[in-house]
């Protein structure tokens, strides 16, 4: 499918998400065939928090749903692939276990935001949790639907229960989020004083490899434990500890995971700086790693289409495993200074 994006249709971000800082500096920019500048990257200069600074609307993104939706209804087509599923379910199984050896409370109640398919949520279930789900692409939401989970299909802006959930859980789903300060500080509406949040999400130094990462139009963050942990902070959650439930497995070890508490007093946290040299020197090397080596800030690239919701771009039909795998088959060139066209 090609998904056509007008310049009206995109949003521009001129603060960080995390820290609120406006001082940030642009890292590359994507065009479509039509010459608008769809997607933006930037790095904030104060707590290292990498983000899209220009992005398709939430109602662009909602209205692509549903047009591949009902594209793969027409065509039979399965959006899911079993070995990510498999992948989904023993990685919700670790974490489940996690929580429940670590914090295990006398209830346990949970609602998983962005749960998909509901692979995760069998997980859960197998594990003793009563399970609650949030997802807003009916069609990911209805193979959880038709399995029997209890599914809010819709956005997590608009979810309503008067459920107060002992657990909480963001799996790689708050780097969707355009509006993440929003999502954190609504959360705190379905949780009771000692519920836990845990928020897992791709760790900025660990997912991005290259130049790709400026077509990943699904991710709209890339956080670092600074900037994650000053978004929570802001948004009333206080930090239990980082945590890695994944150590006595065989499953991918650095995803940035950590466990949140509602803040119990009303004392705001002064936001946390990193090391900006340091990070900003690896984000802008990992960024700009084009075939023609190193290149100065910001890139240019120009796409040949607009076919995959995710991905941006994507040059093979199958659904791979890794995120990383999906990128096969792109080629990419030089058409100028810091310019770049993808095919």
């Amino acid at each position: 499918m090609n998904f056509e994006i007008n310049e009206s249709e995109v949003t521009i971000t001129k603060a960080c998400p995390c820290c609120q800082s406006d001082s940030n500096t642009l890292i590359s920019q994507c065009e479509n065939p039509q010459l608008v500048t769809f997607l933006a990257t930037s790095i904030c200069n104060n707590c290292g928090h990498v983000f899209r600074s220009k992005v398709p609307s939430e109602d662009w993104f909602n209205h692509a749903f549903q047009l591949r939706h009902e594209e793969q209804q027409k065509v039979g087509f399965n959006p899911l692939n079993p070995e990510i599923e498999k992948q989904r379910y023993d990685r919700y199984h670790a974490i489940g276990q996690f929580l429940s050896t670590r914090f295990g409370l006398k209830t346990n109640t949970l609602l998983d935001v962005g749960c998909g398919p509901g692979t995760g949520l069998d997980a859960f279930v197998d594990l003793g949790f009563e399970v609650e789900g949030v997802d807003p692409d009916e069609s990911r939401a209805r193979f959880a639907i038709e399995k029997g989970h209890i599914i809010h299909m819709g956005e997590f802006r608009t979810f309503s229960t008067e459920q107060k959930f002992d657990f909480i859980t963001l799996i790689h789903s708050l780097e969707h989020f355009q509006n993440p300060e929003f999502f954190l500080k609504k959360a705190l509406e379905h949780a009771h004083k000692d519920t836990l949040f845990y928020v897992e999400v791709p760790e900025v130094l660990d997912h991005v490899l290259d130049w790709n990462d400026s077509l990943y139009l699904a991710h709209i963050s890339n956080f670092n434990p600074v900037s994650l942990e000053n978004l929570a902070s802001r948004c009333g959650w206080d930090l239990i500890e980082q945590v890695n439930p994944y150590l006595k497995t065989d499953l991918h070890k650095g995803h940035l995971a950590m466990v949140f508490k509602p803040r119990s007093s009303s004392v705001t946290e002064v936001a946390k700086s990193v090391d900006q040299d340091q990070i900003e020197e690896i984000v802008f090397r990992y960024y700009q790693g084009v075939p023609e080596g190193k290149t100065d800030a910001p890139i240019t690239i120009k796409v040949k289409e607009v076919n995959d919701i995710s991905l941006g771009y994507k040059g093979i039909k199958d659904i791979k495993k890794d995120v990383h795998d999906n990128y096969a088959n792109r080629s990419i060139s030089k058409t100028g200074e810091n310019a770049y066209y993808v095919s």
